[in-house]
């Protein structure tokens, strides 16, 4: 799959995964733990010491040209 080809490219382990859009369910992370992600990034909420690792918050970066 794209994780281990990616591994196979960068010699380094995927850990992380970012939800296109943020948008995720349980079976999703479910899906993503079974995998080998410790990590799983989403939307823009806040996080705190007891946020799900697969429900972590990102602000998006971006430029319109």
């Amino acid at each position: 799959g794209t994780k281990e080809a990616i591994e196979a490219i960068t010699k380094k382990a995927v850990e992380y995964i970012v939800y296109p859009g943020g948008g995720n369910t349980q079976r999703v992370n479910d899906l993503a733990k079974k995998f080998g992600y410790k990590l799983a990034s989403k939307g823009n909420q806040l996080n705190d010491f007891n946020s799900n690792l697969f429900n972590v918050s990102r602000y998006s970066a971006f430029h319109n040209f």
